[in-house]
């Protein structure tokens, strides 16, 4: 049994992980849709009296997709967070012109 211990750690910490983490992963469209959704709602609970945001995420639906995403952040070794063979998206990748003069928020 290869087990590891990961410390306790703020949320901020592990939040912090996971944007150091998420340039270097890459996700499979389909099958992790759910989970990418739970990603992009994971937010920080509004206080409507003080018109401020709470320092603890909101806990609805998507909070155990991102925990555990979080978890895998702060579990991983540095050196196993830096993948050196995927290549970087890009749009000439993809097929697409860089720049074009109808393309972009400036068009």
């Amino acid at each position: 049994q290869n087990c590891k211990v990961i410390p306790r750690m703020a949320v901020d910490d592990g939040i912090n992980a996971v944007r150091l983490l998420m340039p270097t992963v890459r996700f499979d469209s389909e099958k992790c849709k759910s989970g990418l959704e739970s990603l992009k709602q994971y937010r920080r609970e509004y206080d409507e009296n003080k018109r401020m945001f709470k320092t603890a995420p909101l806990h609805n639906w998507c909070s155990h997709d991102a925990d555990a995403f979080r978890y895998l952040a702060t579990g991983l070794e540095p050196e196993a967070a830096v993948p050196t063979d995927i290549p970087r998206y890009s749009r000439r990748r993809r097929g697409e012109a860089a720049f074009s003069d109808d393309s972009g928020w400036a068009a």
